[in-house]
């Protein structure tokens, strides 16, 4: 039942009368819960968990918070005391109906769940969640308490904290776990520890790691070992990043967790398991180490556009800049670093002086005006072989057409690479500074990017516009659309 009090003198802007009728709450019907059967006993236990009995004698305690069933039991086996009431006789019926009624054997005292049975009193006593806890523990069932511990920090601890947050408090510093320096409560302690504790106890028994085949150990065994194990990281290492989101932990996840994983040498594992969150939405921090190692982890496996990826769905604002911007610099990804110097410091301009630094340098590596500088003096492929199709763009051409892209969104007022809407004020004040930008009649390097001093007055970057003369060189109809 829910409720609902209706307003007062004082809240309707009435002059209060000492006359008046006392406003007496409403009742009306919340939630449901579904019974298997017509229930014959209802007794609350405790303030927030209610119990019923059934027909078939199955007693079900459910918090009526979470609405959620917490127990169930069997109580067949016991043979409960009832009365018998007679229902009002229907036309027709020879005999009036008989009903049982259990509810005057099921009382609570003291948070105790008494039941009268016709041979003893059986009392049934709730226990506490981290009881509950270790109860679930001491039968091996590690999973079911992780559930049951996000469970309860739901409907205590993080219930609080949305009812105690202030309306207009920043949320993105509150999930950098630099800003969350807010001192735990007891029981926030105690569900991380419950994690570590299992962490430990997952990778002491984990499969041991595959060897050479040896001793008359086959291959395809091996790769068994190899196929359980890494299995096995797979699965912990969703537990524990599925845990740390949940409680608000992402220290925990980047700090004792990660180093974890790195100690017994399956931080790709986690790493793969991470990028999932990333992309979609469910994890917008990653912590400064992991990410070097993710950079490296997708550069090992061919794939840095990984990263780029990842960035798009990261909120940029509670990074540490100075780390991921050498990281992006030193990998030459520029999508990452626009997008991150644009939504981090809303600067427009400096992320594209680095890229035009770079479509400097591959002009003076490639020719510009026809195919790509090799080392192959004209010769024909061996065997007499043919290019089949047009050849794939060089870097002058693939950096080229990026810096245009982005010159486009950004004149028409939109996020690279998104093309969301930027900020009106934001959008008018771009484009007069990026045509200065690009119309500047000498060249000067772009702030963060090292050019050597011998390059800066040689080749492209010596002609007068060089900017707008490079864009020319890329694509003359691109540019002038844009």
């Amino acid at each position: 039942l829910q409720a609902k009090f209706p307003p007062g003198p004082s809240e309707s802007g009435a002059a209060p009368d000492a006359a008046a009728e006392v406003p007496w709450p409403a009742f009306g019907a919340g939630e449901e819960f579904d019974a298997p059967a017509p229930v014959v006993a209802i007794e609350w236990l405790g303030e927030r968990s209610l119990v019923y009995l059934t027909l078939t004698n199955e007693l079900t305690v459910a918090d009526t918070v979470m609405m959620t069933l917490l127990e169930r039991l069997d109580l067949s086996g016991t043979a409960l005391v009832y009365s018998e009431f007679e229902l009002a006789r229907q036309a027709g019926a020879s005999a009036a109906r008989r009903a049982p009624s259990f509810q005057n054997s099921i009382r609570t005292s003291d948070g105790r769940l008494l039941i009268l049975a016709q041979s003893s009193v059986v009392a049934v006593t709730a226990l506490s969640w981290d009881q509950r806890i270790g109860a679930l523990i001491e039968n091996g069932e590690w999973l079911e308490a992780l559930a049951f511990a996000l469970d309860h920090y739901e409907s205590t601890v993080r219930s609080l904290e949305d009812r105690q947050r202030q309306q207009g408090a920043d949320a993105a510093l509150a999930s950098h776990p630099e800003f969350n320096a807010r001192r735990r409560s007891p029981v926030e302690e105690q569900i991380s520890d419950l994690l570590l504790r299992y962490l430990r106890l997952a990778v002491e028994n984990a499969p041991p790691p595959p060897s050479s085949p040896a001793g008359g150990r086959t291959k395809s065994a091996a790769v068994r070992g190899a196929n359980l194990a890494r299995s096995h990281f797979q699965m912990l290492a969703g537990v524990c990043i599925e845990f740390c989101i949940s409680i608000r932990r992402l220290d925990l996840l980047f700090g004792e967790v990660f180093r974890c994983f790195q100690s017994v040498q399956y931080t790709a594992v986690f790493l793969d398991v991470l990028e999932p969150y990333v992309l979609h939405d469910k994890l917008r921090y990653v912590a400064p180490a992991a990410m070097a190692e993710f950079v490296s982890h997708c550069k090992a496996a061919g794939d840095v556009s990984v990263v780029e990826r990842c960035l798009l769905h990261m909120d940029v604002t509670i990074m540490d800049f100075d780390s991921i911007l050498a990281l992006l610099r030193k990998n030459d990804m520029y999508s990452a670093l626009l997008h991150v110097y644009a939504a981090g410091l809303n600067d427009f301009i400096t992320p594209l002086g680095i890229l035009l630094e770079g479509v400097f340098d591959a002009a003076e590596e490639c020719d510009v005006y026809g195919a790509e500088v090799d080392d192959h003096d004209g010769q024909q492929p061996v065997g007499g072989g043919i290019a089949v199709g047009p050849p794939p763009p060089n870097a002058f051409q693939r950096l080229g057409y990026k810096c245009l892209l982005y010159v486009r969104y950004s004149l028409a007022g939109r996020r690279f690479p998104q093309g969301t809407p930027l900020p009106e004020g934001t959008a008018s004040s771009l484009r007069p500074e990026l045509l200065r930008f690009l119309l500047r009649s000498r060249y000067s390097p772009a702030d963060g990017a090292r050019v050597a001093s011998t390059r800066r007055s040689v080749g492209h970057r010596a002609d007068d516009y060089p900017y707008l003369r490079l864009l020319v060189l890329v694509d003359t109809g691109a540019t002038l659309d844009a």
